[in-house]
């Protein structure tokens, strides 16, 4: 006798389709855990690589704190020219312009 006669001995062809569809989604629905398994594992394996490379980063992202005071200090002094010719405009008050008279 054969594995497969031995297999389908005593069950009948709906019965017999039956257990190994219950059984090919049984593999599918492993296949799938081990991959996210597999993939949490990469993930987490490359989350550990770049802690341990955390020296190499953090020595090229030193600061130069002159450049973000420069940048701060521009930006404030964008923001607040904005501000006063936005409160020029509401009250009607306009600043004299470069190389003209002030007179209206």
């Amino acid at each position: 006798m054969t594995d497969n006669q031995e297999f389908t001995s005593g069950r009948s062809g709906a019965d017999l389709d039956r257990e190994l569809e219950q059984l090919l989604e049984e593999a599918e629905a492993t296949v799938v855990r081990l991959r996210r398994e597999l993939h949490s594992r990469r993930e987490f394996a490359a989350q550990h690589a770049e802690i341990d490379k955390l020296d190499e980063h953090m020595a090229h992202a030193r600061v130069q704190w002159s450049e973000v005071r420069a940048f701060f200090e521009d930006v404030l002094s964008q923001l607040l020219s904005r501000e006063s010719a936005s409160q020029a405009r509401s009250t009607g008050i306009t600043a004299p312009h470069e190389g003209g008279s002030d007179r209206a």
